[in-house]
């Protein structure tokens, strides 16, 4: 939707025209990063780089990722309705990774707590605090009836410990969000449409210490606007090199194209057929051509020596960068057998990925215990529950962050110190128990 961010900012000002211009910075960033996660500003010949690097940031990431409530009967209603969203968790996150950052806005529905995550370009940030935490904020809802286009914004706010939530609503032509209706946005009641007619129009909650969303941030420096505290694509430092490479897949998908083999035949030894014209062999369209011969040369095979290994060297060059500036091991995007050269190249981009992963990683705990308070607030809002503490245990795959191979060296040498039991080392390094290990030992410790 382009222009959204103008476009929620003026309604809920009230000023309902959209907005004709193109947004810069941010907003216009994040709607570019949109259109290359969906391939919309890519050819044809698109490798589909944006959203590979997404997904396997979103991989790496929720790799056996648990989270544990505990302490209590609320503990447990939480859990349970923590775990639907859980389900769904390596989308949200591989979304908030394409786009800089997704929203967990929570709500009750029928007893249960459901979670809506909202994409970047789907919301505009209102407020943060000093830590960078994003305090207010206006969602967008729309649905089309009767020939008209209906719009909701729900604009939240967090001060001074009460967290509020306004409704506003509005009608206009179909076809306005994407600027051709034409026509403006007029209020309307929320009773208006029947979908909206039970929300309040203000809702205000007291007595909480943050906000009762949570906001998942790419945790990246910006290099679009220092001092905007929103987060940034994982592919932000990419995108001029993942045109380049959409440039090059297509050199090479040419080059297969332009060399096909083809048999060039004088348009006399071909088939007549009605009308004076020529049929060309099958396939004629893929090996067959009708040209116009020399005297003694009927035919000629056309089979021109293929450049494909010089192009897939150039595109496994530019896709190694690309890993590089996203922060991705080598041979993620590349071609792995060309990825391993040097031991002290491989142990940085691996590093590099490793420190990523972990940042991702914090960010998303972050994310999900202001979602967990959150939840836990409306729980006690709407008596979902009964009132108790709740202990909320974290677990990451440990083998993403670590280097499970440089793991196991450190425990052996540590035991060649006599600074670990030998036995450990055996029962990590083979993935035995301590005491299985022990019977290993071919010498008693």
């Amino acid at each position: 939707m382009t222009g959204i961010f103008q476009w929620i900012r003026k309604l809920s000002e009230g000023r309902a025209q959209l907005p004709e211009a193109q947004p810069d910075g941010m907003e216009g960033a994040i709607e570019r990063w949109a259109a290359m996660y969906e391939g919309d500003d890519a050819g044809a010949s698109s490798i589909g780089l944006p959203a590979t690097i997404a997904a396997e940031f979103a991989r790496l990431v929720t790799l056996e990722m648990r989270v544990n409530l505990s302490g209590s009967e609320r503990a447990e209603f939480l859990s349970a309705e923590l775990r639907r969203f859980m389900s769904g968790i390596r989308a949200y996150v591989e979304y908030g990774c394409a786009l800089g950052g997704v929203v967990f806005k929570p709500y009750v529905c029928g007893g249960h707590i459901v979670v809506d995550a909202v994409q970047a370009d789907c919301f505009i940030p209102a407020a943060f605090d000093t830590s960078g935490r994003m305090t207010g904020a206006v969602f967008v809802d729309q649905l089309e009836s009767d020939g008209k286009l209906y719009t909701r914004l729900e604009k939240h706010a967090y001060a001074a410990g009460e967290h509020t939530v306004t409704n506003r609503a509005f009608v206009s032509p179909p076809g306005s969000m994407s600027g051709s209706g034409g026509g403006e946005f007029k209020p309307i009641s929320l009773e208006s449409v029947p979908q909206w007619a039970s929300l309040e129009t203000e809702t205000v909650v007291k007595n909480v210490e943050r906000p009762l969303f949570a906001y998942f941030k790419v945790p990246f420096a910006n290099p679009i606007d220092r001092r905007s505290p929103l987060g940034v694509s994982v592919y932000s430092r990419a995108v001029k090199q993942i045109e380049d490479a959409d440039a090059q897949y297509a050199r090479l998908l040419w080059e297969f194209e332009g060399g096909e083999l083809a048999v060039d035949a004088e348009e006399s030894f071909l088939l007549p057929s009605g009308g004076g014209s020529r049929n060309l062999p099958k396939n004629r369209n893929r090996l067959f051509r009708g040209v116009c011969a020399a005297e003694r040369d009927f035919y000629k095979v056309f089979s021109p020596a293929l450049r494909d290994e010089s192009l897939l060297n150039g595109l496994n060059s530019i896709l190694r960068m690309i890993e590089w500036q996203c922060g991705l091991v080598y041979g993620t995007l590349s071609d792995p057998r060309l990825a391993e050269r040097t031991a002290q190249e491989v142990k940085a981009s691996r590093q590099r990925s490793y420190a990523s992963v972990l940042d991702l990683q914090m960010s998303l705990q972050y994310a999900i215990g202001d979602l967990i308070y959150a939840m836990d607030a409306l729980s006690g809002l709407y008596n979902l529950a009964p009132e108790g503490p709740y202990d909320a245990a974290y677990e990451w795959d440990d083998s993403i962050i670590v280097d499970p191979e440089s793991w196991v060296e450190g425990m052996r040498r540590d035991a060649e110190m006599g600074l670990l039991k030998p036995g450990i080392y055996l029962s990590k390094k083979y993935g035995v128990t301590p005491e299985q290990a022990e019977n290993m030992m071919a010498i008693d410790s």
